[in-house]
């Protein structure tokens, strides 16, 4: 025992001071862990110095005609403190900008001191692993913008290949963010020997790597796609790199393009360009002192969204509030949404203290009076804590004016929150009374601050704000009246609201578990679980679930547990369910497990990979009126990574027929985050009950009482509800609701007892709307009397966000988008209302607004930015007056209408562009080319009959023919405006209404009088409207009278038959000419049987000889359901038309049919349209046919018909779907489609059936595809089975196939059958099966069966036999042989593996192979041996890699002898070195070998090679140099010795230059040697070409006397005419002088002929060639003569010999015939040869009798 305690002790001990050493280790490193690769070969204890320079550059690439560009420039160092450890150093830091219209104009920016200082005061300290950058360790104080920069320079030193020479795809962190990266080895120069590799990102696949600032928050998913950002801008990403020969990097260029992609073409658009060079410079021995280690970092860009503060800001402020008064003096101006918008961002730079002082200053009147009004619509929209400190202060002094309601709900939507707003917002929660709102939105602030600070349950504030919701809830949620139960449910809610910590759960723990509590704050306390990390404590709600509670209970329980599941809870869940009892519970579990492993949502996978494994076996009445459950549609697209959730709950209590709680939630997926857009719910009790009573049949009618009825009949109605809804206890009743948006709950209501109850009632009486309108509008009657003026002033920032995306210079891209909107609306009006009705009314009305949307793209490099900008801006401005006067006595109403403006800006849009230069915005005209620039008014009829002129103007650039631009509204500046303008004296519209009363009829005459006193033009008008007649018979006249036109109207009424029948007569006078009589007659017969309606019109005008007539029929039989409508119209064409329709609808206990049918004559068309569609609970049929023709064309038709059954059961969606078309015009197209679709949970099967054509019984028209695929899920076994038909015999396709798969956790079975053409089938099978414990085990086998060949077998066995050791058996088996394979694998270590194969043959003995393979980037070898027929073979490669020199020894055994071989190569700056040796019999005869050695010295002008060769016992050696004098100098010398004594020396030289335009080449070559005697040859050469003749010439000296001159020329007028010469003399004899001419010629293209003539000492020689082709006659003839004459008679020429050839085709019978005869002297030789397809064959004659030379002349 006290050998144990003392073993205990020492162990303890060690661990611990272990732990301790490796704490301390890592505060001294930066890096964690070293690698052992060495790709790079920087040196330790030395400094890399490079060049740095980065420039960005922002515009409208395409449109904008200047730009805005920073520049920064750099000095590097990097020091190479050891392996791992390296530290970076700037200096020299400089940032520029450039002239917008001058690229390289540029000049140092203000503030630029403060850049530099920024950037070169730290070293930062970083760990190196070989090329990759791990961690960053920057200096105690490094400011984020500084590192971010660091991170910058440091990307593209970055290199994460494995190899140079090898390219390869990974992800790599860096700046941008976690990138698919792809190296490309672009290989290594000739000439520098450098590297080079090209490195490409996938910025669109970047992961964390935008920042945003909005009001939207969610939450992060991750799918494997290339989007997995918001997809707003398109960027590309390339760097090279350039590796130096002593292995470190030369020289660095990125470059990155992001363009905006709306409105973008190609690359055009809004753009910005970065690029970024890192150069080396040199290098030199030192470092200087390494830093501590504070901290680790990454590569990875750091957002930082904290406002800084601007001491300088209230100057500023204060500037923008005297613009902002100056603008808004008479109405909203244009620029009065950019001003607030400027004062939103100018107050965020402001102190507390700044802002309390604004506005004291503000209230003391140093401003406008409205100043007041905008400084309070600013604040909710700062969002800084000292803005929430000023409206803490306001409350605090019981200050109003404000809109306290708006500023405590913004608080839910801000996204970066920090530790001071919280400490500032707690106050709301300690207020006397707390707002409903201040819990809710409070709680949401902790929730978003808590996103961005994983750590937040530590802060203080976080716990202070928890512990007030802890003690609203009364620790334990103990209550004792209405008041305190709304305050707990409030504080139990906000707890959930802000989750994050886990101090509050067993407070909640204790309200859900208490029993005497109200079921509605026990589910309150279970709901605020919902955002509590997964590592809270949740066993007591699943130990809730699988107890005996309420149903509600055990649901919200299940749904906590469901936030966080794992696979234990499942496993305690499915048991549970298995057995539960209570079918409320089981049907919602069963539908939300089973949605859970359908969804779509990316967010659920991880539980789908748990569901697998888990069956759902009892099954639960599912029945939707009375079961709760769960649903959820969502889909979801990997293409674009975006998808859409939609998901209800809906739970029922146990005995009750409603619901008693709801829930809806919309939920977002896009690029990687998921949004909850929306949520809301609710609850009820006693709403059975209710709704009982309510649907009974013995219900009394509910009237609507008389006027007055809402505040007299309400209370009187409660007693005669409480009879209707028989609720006795209001207690029992309860309700309430709450709305989520982005998954903070921003609302909750709640109604109890009798409030519910009067809610209700007042929902009942509101049925009846029109008298529900009444007491608003009696109440405004009221109120309206008093004159009063009422000024509306509202500004609001409504859209806000802003994007940060980092640059490869680690300067960030922002792009922002603000929205602002200020609406003004002054009224002033004046009722007076005398008792004997008479009234006076003046209105006047001024609504003024303007709406400004701006978007930027800057780069910040925070002491100075650049950027572009652009703004649209929506405005309009009007006035408008009106009085009326009303006198009962007269009857009679009198209005005027004043317009006080000349001009009215209905609506004013403009859009504007800007470049951002040094805090100014220049203003960019762009695309000013085919400009669209129209204005466009209304005509002199507006003009003169109201004295108004609408006018609309309208510029937009035309960039529609540019390829190389983008697209609108991206092309430049646009304006669109709409005005109305008074273009006459008047001031006002004056009009007059009188009435009349009437003696015998119920409608009054009426005079009414229109003019605008004081204008040009007369526009006074006159309307008098009379009505006179009794009983049946009314007339009315109208008389018009005006400056322009004067129209007398009258119309006649005429009733007969007690107003079935009625006669209109209407007349029209114009100008006293114009007369045009309208007649109607209408007859309507009504019984209980049928209706009936005709009617008949005519037109009688004077444009017309004959009445135009309309007649018309429709009867209508409600019993039988027939409507029936005739229709003729005359006169209106040349023919009638005639016009019959009839629609009719049938229905029984089974079935419903719809018919109708209508049939067309007219001039141009007839035809017939026939519909019919029936429907049954399962079957729906329709059927259209059309007819129709044309005047002198025969009639076509178009038949469509459609059917679909419903053939589903309970499990399985059936459905069938026939449809056909047919056309006798394109009978082509007729087609009939037959599909069956079976959708199970099990089985799917899809059987298609396909004809078309003309003829759809023509089996070579049909396509028939036939699908079914099963699937079956056991506990341990998944099974799939598919089979497949499809058959188009046109295209002579016909396949049959099946498949089937088995797999389980152990086994692998598949077997798959494929039937192509008739005979001809393919199958395979395949089964493995693993041991499922212990070590690792598998057997498996794979066969291939064909129609055509034998079958092939392939058995496979693996087997560990020991830890990291396997052995493998492969056997291929075919026919009656068989060909195995034995493997045994063996990991020794991490980069050690041994391993050997036996391979047995049925022909061959046993191969026996092994080996070791060693995968070190130092030391790499690969050793293998091979034993066949009892002899051994083997070989060794191996490689020792240093960062200076590389050795590849080779070493083979042979039965025989032994090869063994060594490479060595060394570089050093230029200069490289170079070893070869070769032994090919090393063990018996060491001598035998071969060995090179080389040194090779590269520089720019000289290049030198040395070797030494070595072969047995002799030994050559060569000196080879290349010296470049000038540039078209070359020489070279080249010298070789041997055998001691023998030696050779060359030296040459070539001039290349030109004469002219053309090119002339000098060279000599001189050789001397001594080979036993001294040789010395001397070479002199030229060229010379101008097109058309060259020149050519040699001379090769040797001796003294001794020379060979050799000349050419040529002259040269095309490929097939030209004539050369070459000449030469020597001193040899009988050829001091020779020479060779070729003339050729080609002359109509069909005939060649070539002369040869050559002569010398000994004689002279003509060869002449002709050649003729016949292409009509297919034949050849080629005919040569060949004449000698000897040197001594040179007059006499001897024919030698005459060769003569002709060959004939013979296409019948595909022939050919060649005869050749050769003419020698005393010899003739003549042949024939035919050539058939089938055979060749020749035939010789010879004969010796013809003497043709005989020394006689020719």
């Amino acid at each position: 025992m006290k050998l144990s305690l003392l073993a205990l002790i020492c162990i303890t001990s060690i661990v611990f001071n272990a732990g301790i050493v490796e704490s301390q280790t890592k505060r001294v490193q930066c890096a964690a862990i070293c690698t052992g690769s060495s790709k790079f070969g920087y040196e330790v204890g030395k400094t890399y110095q490079y060049t740095y320079e980065a420039n960005t550059k922002t515009l409208l690439q395409g449109a904008t005609e200047q730009h805005s560009s920073l520049h920064i420039k750099a000095t590097v160092d990097i020091e190479v403190l050891s392996k791992c450890e390296l530290q970076m150093k700037l200096k020299g830091v400089s940032l520029k900008d450039s002239h917008p219209s001058q690229y390289n104009k540029r000049d140092n920016v203000p503030n630029m001191n403060q850049f530099k200082q920024m950037l070169e005061e730290n070293v930062l300290r970083f760990s190196y692993q070989d090329g990759h950058i791990e961690n960053l360790c920057p200096a105690d104080g490094e400011k984020v913008q500084a590192l971010n920069i660091k991170r910058g320079i440091l990307s593209a030193f970055q290199n994460t290949m494995e190899d140079f020479s090898t390219s390869s795809k990974t992800t790599e962190v860096d700046i941008s963010g976690e990138c698919p990266t792809e190296y490309t080895a672009l290989g290594k120069s000739l000439l520098s020997r450098m590297l080079t590799v090209k490195k490409t990102k996938d910025i669109l696949g970047c992961v964390r790597r935008h920042g945003y600032i909005n009001s939207i928050l969610g939450k992060h998913y991750k799918v494997p796609n290339t989007i997995q950002s918001l997809p707003l801008m398109k960027s590309w990403h390339s760097c090279e790199h350039t590796i130096g020969h002593k292995s470190f990097l030369q020289k660095v260029v990125c470059k990155e393009s992001h363009v905006f992609r709306a409105f973008s073409n190609k690359v055009n658009g809004a753009a910005t360009h970065v690029d970024q060079t890192l150069e080396f410079v040199k290098h030199f021995t030192g470092t200087t002192a390494a830093n501590p280690v504070k901290y680790r970092s990454t590569l990875s860009y750091d957002h930082v969204f904290n406002t800084p503060q601007s001491s300088s800001s209230t100057d500023q402020t204060e500037a923008t509030i005297r613009n902002l008064c100056d603008k808004i003096q008479e109405n909203i101006r244009p620029e009065v949404p950019k001003l607030f918008a400027q004062l939103v961002y100018n107050i965020r730079h402001l102190s507390l203290t700044a802002i309390h002082k604004l506005h004291r200053k503000i209230q003391s009147g140093a401003f406008c009076d409205q100043a007041i009004k905008y400084f309070y619509d600013a604040i909710p929209m700062v969002g800084t804590a000292d803005s929430v400190g000023f409206i803490k202060d306001l409350i605090m002094k019981g200050r109003n004016g404000f809109n306290l309601d708006s500023w405590i709900g913004s608080l839910a939507f801000i996204s970066q929150p920090n530790k001071d707003m919280l400490q500032q917002a707690k106050f709301l929660l300690q207020l006397p009374n707390p707002d409903k709102k201040a819990y809710l939105s409070v709680s949401a602030l902790v929730n978003a601050y808590c996103q961005t600070a994983p750590n937040c349950r530590s802060d203080k504030e976080v716990k202070d704000i928890i512990q007030i919701l802890i003690k609203a809830i009364r620790n334990s949620c103990s209550y004792s009246n209405s008041k305190q139960k709304s305050t707990v449910l409030l504080g139990l809610r906000a707890l959930g609201n802000a989750g994050h910590t886990t101090i509050a759960i067993p407070y909640l723990v204790g309200c859900f578990e208490n029993k005497k509590l109200d079921i509605e704050v026990r589910l309150a306390a279970i709901d605020a679980f919902r955002r509590q990390p997964c590592d809270a404590d949740r066993s007591a709600l699943l130990s809730l679930y699988e107890g005996n509670a309420e149903v509600e209970m055990r649901i919200a329980a299940y749904l906590a547990v469901m936030q966080c599941p794992n696979p234990t809870i499942l496993n305690r869940i499915q048991a549970v369910l298995e057995i539960e009892k209570v079918n409320q519970v089981g049907s919602f579990v069963w539908t939300h497990l089973t949605n859970l492993y359908e969804s779509s949502c990316p967010m659920k996978t991880n539980i789908q990979q748990i569901l697998e494994n888990i069956e759902l076996r009892k099954s639960f009445n599912l029945d939707k009126r009375k079961f709760s459950r769960n649903i959820e549609k969502s889909v979801f697209s990997k293409a674009i990574n975006s998808g859409l959730v939609l998901e209800s709950n809906l739970v029922w209590a146990k005995e009750e027929f409603s619901p008693r709680s709801a829930m809806l939630n919309l939920t977002v997926d896009m690029f990687g985050t998921s949004i909850n857009l929306l949520e809301i719910g609710g609850r009820v009790e006693g709403l059975s009950t209710m709704l009982e009573n309510i649907f009974k049949t013995n219900q009394p009618r509910y009237t609507t009482p008389s006027k007055g009825y809402k505040d007299a009949i309400l209370a009187s109605n409660i007693k005669k509800m409480d009879k209707i809804f028989k609720i006795d206890n209001p207690e029992d009743m309860s309700g309430s609701g709450y709305v989520r948006v982005f998954g903070n709950e921003i609302d909750y209501m709640e109604f109890v007892g009798e409030e519910l109850k009067k809610k209700l009632i007042q929902l009942k009486l509101n049925l009846n709307l029109f008298r529900h309108v009444f007491k608003p509008f009696q109440t405004l009657y009221k109120e309206i009397q008093k004159p009063r003026k009422f000024d509306y002033t509202k500004s609001v920032m409504f859209l806000d966000s802003h994007m940060v995306i980092p640059t490869i210079a680690g300067l960030p891209l922002n792009l922002t988008i603000h929205g602002t909107s200020s609406v003004q609306l002054n009224f002033q009006s004046h009722f007076n209302i005398e008792k004997n009705q008479d009234f006076d009314a003046k209105l006047v009305l001024k609504p003024s607004g303007a709406v400004e949307i701006s978007g930027m793209m800057t780069v910040d490099a925070f002491v100075a930015k650049a950027g572009l900008k652009t703004t649209s801006t929506i405005h309009t401005s009007t006035e408008f007056g009106a009085t009326s006067t009303f006198s009962k006595k007269d009857a009679s109403i009198k209005t005027s209408y004043q317009m006080p403006r000349d001009k009215l800006e209905i609506v004013d849009i403009q859009n504007k562009f800007f470049i951002s230069h040094r805090d100014r915005d220049h203003e960019q005209n762009m695309i000013t080319s085919n400009k669209i620039n129209k204005k466009l008014c209304t005509g002199p009829r507006l003009k003169n009959v109201l004295g108004l002129q609408l006018c609309g103007e309208i510029q937009l650039p035309n960039a529609l023919r540019r390829t190389a631009s983008p697209f609108y509204p991206l092309t430049g500046p646009t304006t669109m405006k709409i005005t109305l303008n008074k273009v006459d004296t008047f001031d006002e519209y004056v009009m007059s209404t009188q009435f009349i009363k009437p003696r015998y009829h119920i409608f009054p005459g009426v005079n009414f009088h229109f003019n605008t006193p004081g204008s040009k033009i007369n526009r006074e008008l006159l309307l008098d409207i009379q009505h006179s007649g009794k009983g049946k018979s009314i007339s009315t006249i109208i008389d018009v009278k005006s400056p322009w036109k004067k129209v007398h109207i009258k119309l006649d009424h005429l009733y007969f038959s007690k107003m079935s029948t009625s006669k209109i007569i209407w007349t029209m006078i114009i100008d006293g000419k114009k007369k045009y009589i309208y007649t109607s007659d209408k007859l309507l017969k009504t019984n209980r049987n049928q209706f009936e309606l005709k009617v008949k019109s005519k037109l009688q005008s004077p444009h017309t000889k004959l009445p135009i007539t309309f007649i018309s029929n429709t009867k209508f039989i409600p019993k039988l359901k027939i409507m029936n409508f005739d229709m003729e119209l005359k006169n209106a064409l040349k023919k009638p038309v005639i016009l019959t329709a009839k629609i009719q609808k049938k229905t029984n206990i089974l079935k419903s049919r719809y018919e109708s049918y209508l049939d067309l004559k007219s001039q141009f068309l007839s035809g017939k349209l026939n519909i019919w569609l029936e429907k049954t609970p399962y079957v729906t049929t329709s059927h259209m046919e059309a007819s129709y023709n044309y005047p002198k064309k025969k009639a076509e038709f178009i038949k469509l018909d459609y059917k679909v059954q419903d053939k589903s059961q309970r499990f399985i969606k059936h459905y069938k779907f026939d449809s056909s078309f047919r056309s006798s015009v394109y009978p082509d197209y007729n087609f009939q489609l037959s599909n069956t679709i079976q959708n199970g949970k099990e089985k799917k099967i899809y059987n298609s059936d396909f004809r078309y054509g003309a003829d759809p019984n023509d089996p070579n028209h049909q396509v028939i595809c036939n699908v079914e695929a099963r699937v079956k899920r056991f506990p341990s076994l998944k099974q799939y089975t598919a089979t497949l038909k499809l058959k188009y015999p046109l295209k002579k396709i016909h396949v049959q196939g099946d498949m089937m798969h088995k797999i389980t956790a152990t086994s692998f079975d598949s077997e798959t059958n494929l039937s192509y053409k008739p005979g001809k089938k393919v199958s395979l099978t395949a089964h493995f099966k693993k041991q499922a414990v212990g070590k690792f085990k598998l057997q498996g086998q794979i066969s291939l069966k064909s129609s055509i060949k034998n079958t092939v077998h392939v058995i496979v066995n693996v087997d560990e036999t020991e830890p990291k050791t396997y052995t493998s058996n492969v056997i291929l088996q075919w026919k009656k042989k068989s060909v195995s394979i034995l493997s045994t694998y063996k990991m020794k270590d991490r980069n050690s593996y041994e391993f050997s194969n036996i391979l047995r043959t049925p022909n061959w003995p046993a191969i026996i192979n092994k080996g070791m393979i060693v995968l070190s980037k130092q030391m790499p070898t690969l050793m293998s041996s091979i034993e066949y027929k009892g002899n051994l073979y083997s070989a060794r490669f191996n490689g020792t890699f240093t960062q200076l020199s590389r050795i590849y020894a080779m070493d083979v055994m042979h039965p025989k002898r032994r090869l063994k071989g060594e490479v060595t190569v060394s570089s050093l700056d230029s200069v490289h070195n170079g070893k070869l040796i070769f032994n090919w019999d090393a063990d018996k005869n060491p001598q035998k070998m071969l060995s090179l050695t080389g040194h090779l010295v590269n520089k720019s002008k000289k290049k030198s090679l040395d070797s030494v060769l070595k072969f047995i016992d002799r030994e050559i050696s060569t000196d080879f140099t290349l010296t470049k004098e000038k540039p078209h100098v070359t020489s070279i010398r080249t010298s070789m010795k041997w055998d001691n004594d023998k030696k050779m020396l060359a030296t040459a030289s070539l001039t290349n230059t030109k004469r002219g335009n053309k090119p002339f080449v000098k060279g000599s070559f001189k050789l001397s040697g001594s080979f036993g005697k001294i040789v010395n040859f001397v070479l002199d050469g030229m060229h010379g070409w101008n097109g058309k003749k060259m020149k050519n010439q040699a001379k090769l000296k040797w001796k003294k006397n001794k020379r060979i001159t050799i000349q050419h020329f040529m002259t040269y007028k095309s490929p097939w005419n030209f004539d050369t010469k070459l000449s030469v003399h020597s001193p040899f004899k009988n050829f001091k002088s020779s020479s060779i001419n070729i003339r050729n010629s080609l002359m109509k293209l069909s005939t060649i002929k070539t002369t040869i003539t050559g002569s010398s000492d000994v004689g002279r020689m003509e060869i002449s060639l002709f050649g003729k082709i016949n292409k009509a006659k297919k034949h050849l003839k080629w005919k040569s003569d060949l004449t000698f004459s000897k040197g001594q008679i040179k007059k006499q020429r001897c024919r030698v010999g005459l060769v003569s050839y002709s060959l004939n085709f013979d296409g019948t019978q595909k022939k050919f015939t060649l005869t050749d005869k050769l003419s020698l002297p005393n010899k003739i030789f003549q042949s024939k040869t035919v050539f058939t397809s089938d055979d060749v064959y020749t035939t010789i004659n010879y004969n010796n009798k013809i003497d043709l030379c005989n020394g006689k002349k020719i």
